[in-house]
């Protein structure tokens, strides 16, 4: 085999990649070279020839009349040598008839097959390397090159260019394993199957499935008759160099230095990358296994959690202390109502209803409500059943729920937030509203009723006047308004009298006058002489 295959350069294994090597990668990866180096015999003889450096001039002849294009179906098959020495590259045989031009990848896919046999029986004295080979007797599998050693170890070495699915990578790697045999898959080094950038290869879904098996990932290239793999960093095994399983940076070897071992096709620096790739990826299946299982401790223990709130709001529901309470609101309202948080087994409307009606309806106006409180209380009245709770620490779906009910409790004015943005940060509180009660759908209605009457009141213009538009009376008589910081039932309406001992009545409506208005010099309310 010496002489027949030529590596350009060796890898340059320091810190970072040199200009040089950066080249030699690009050269690896470079899809435009179309050098026609090979050629197939015209008496059908197996084995493709080889045009040695150099030779194009004395091999010309003997070419023209015994040799053929290797693409099998080539409508012009006759070749000649080209000497390209003068122009600084290599010699290569070309199609006598112009025009021929054979798909870049097809052309490599044959070249490449005519390579590993040559280097099979050149790297493994006493073996046998056939091109086109069946795997067994039923012709399940058409092998690219099928390598057979002395000892009876057989290799399918599977030339891949163009795309493959995963299930078809995995239906043809099964096949071979059934008849004991090792597939050796190097993929083209450019089209499909080469995703280079940079000094980066990129692997894809098939090339990943391969990775995952602890197997390496080759790529091949029979111009420059050289073969790659990749490598990363495995920062969970300590730092470790492995092969890459999603990405990683191309090391191209000559292919002189790889063998056939007993599981594949390797370079001694591959054997030991190998043995710690297989190391990390069992590692990496037992963390995972052990991620999983705490997953599934978690989803049930999350299932539990929601069966035993379902069956606390079922008990709820049928409970004395929520029929005491509906009959005090009518309806339950949406402030008492949202999400239930993560880990909590107690019933939503329970522990939002003991902290309204035991913890927040006792504080006096404008007294400060604190979420860190609220969750004391829950953990005192309902222990952990709440959940796990640290009232003096951020953050928390259970503090999130207490200050979503303290925020919807501002509609009804049960709460107040308050905010203030100081040295950049915002800050946010709640006090303790000005209603006392809310109101029930009853007493709702009523007050719509009522601002129904005054609008319509004042859309005609005049008529009679109720006692709630009567701004005469004092604070009384704006209990029927809808102001929400008023009491919830409206007192019952004065009744009209007439003037009493040194009272002046008033000149339009006929009640009495305020003597602090008569001793401003006014015989009608203001509200009348508007």
């Amino acid at each position: 085999m010496t002489g027949d295959i030529v590596g350009t350069s060796i890898y340059d294994a320091r810190v970072g990649m040199s200009d040089e090597n950066a080249q030699h990668h690009a050269r690896f990866v470079h899809e435009g070279e179309r050098r026609f180096i090979y050629a197939a015999r015209r008496d059908g003889a197996r084995g493709l020839v080889l045009l040695p450096e150099g030779a194009a001039q004395a091999r010309r002849a003997p070419t023209k009349s015994e040799l053929m294009c290797p693409v099998p179906g080539c409508p012009m098959p006759d070749l000649t040598t080209v000497d390209r020495s003068r122009a600084g590259r290599r010699d290569g045989y070309r199609h006598l008839a112009k025009g021929v031009d054979h798909c870049a990848e097809r052309m490599h896919h044959v070249l490449a097959k005519g390579l590993l046999a040559r280097w099979a029986r050149w790297a493994m004295p006493g073996a046998s390397a056939i091109e086109e080979h069946p795997s067994n007797d039923a012709r399940e599998r058409i092998a690219d090159v099928m390598v057979r050693l002395p000892d009876g170890a057989q290799f399918a070495l599977e030339v891949q260019y163009s795309a493959l699915s995963v299930e078809a990578w995995r239906e043809r790697h099964e096949s071979y394993r059934r008849d004991d045999i090792v597939d050796v898959w190097l993929f083209g080094h450019a089209g499909e199957q080469s995703r280079w950038r940079g000094g980066v290869m990129y692997l894809n879904a098939t090339q990943r499935e391969i990775a995952a098996s602890g197997a390496p990932v080759l790529w091949i290239n029979p111009l420059t008759e050289e073969v790659a793999y990749a490598t990363s960093t495995a920062w969970s095994s300590g730092r470790a160099t492995i092969l890459a399983q999603e990405e990683g940076e191309l090391r191209v070897v000559p292919l002189t230095q790889w063998r056939l071992l007993e599981d594949g096709m390797f370079t001694r620096e591959l054997v030991g990358l190998r043995d710690t790739t297989v190391a990390h990826l069992a590692l990496e299946a037992a963390a995972s296994a052990v991620r999983a299982a705490d997953e599934a401790a978690r989803q049930a223990l999350r299932e539990q959690i929601v069966v035993a709130r379902e069956r606390d709001h079922e008990a709820w529901l049928a409970s004395s202390e929520r029929a005491a309470a509906m009959a005090a609101l009518g309806e339950w309202p949406t402030w008492l109502a949202g999400e239930d948080p993560v880990g909590t087994r107690v019933s939503g409307e329970r522990w939002r209803w003991f902290l309204w009606s035991e913890v927040i309806r006792p504080l006096a106006k404008d007294e400060r409500v604190r979420s860190s409180d609220l969750l004391a209380k829950l953990v005192t009245r309902f222990g952990d059943a709440v959940g796990v709770v640290t009232p003096g620490a951020p953050g928390g779906s259970l503090r999130a729920a207490v200050i979503a009910m303290l925020s919807a409790m501002q509609r009804p004015s049960l709460a107040s937030r308050h905010e203030q943005k100081r040295f950049g940060v915002k800050r946010f509180w709640f006090t303790r509203g000005s209603v006392r009660e809310p109101l029930t759908p009853e007493q709702r209605a009523e007050v719509m009723r009522r601002a129904s009457e005054r609008e319509a009141g004042r859309a005609g213009g005049g008529g009679s006047r109720t006692s709630s538009t009567d701004y005469r009376r004092g604070p009384g008589s704006l209990a029927g308004s809808s102001w929400r910081w008023l009491p919830a039932m409206p007192p019952a309406p004065l009744p009209p009298r007439a003037p009493g001992p040194g009272e002046r009545a008033c000149a339009r409506c006929g009640l009495p006058v305020a003597p602090f208005l008569v001793d401003q010099g006014l015989r009608t309310h203001p509200v009348c002489s508007r």
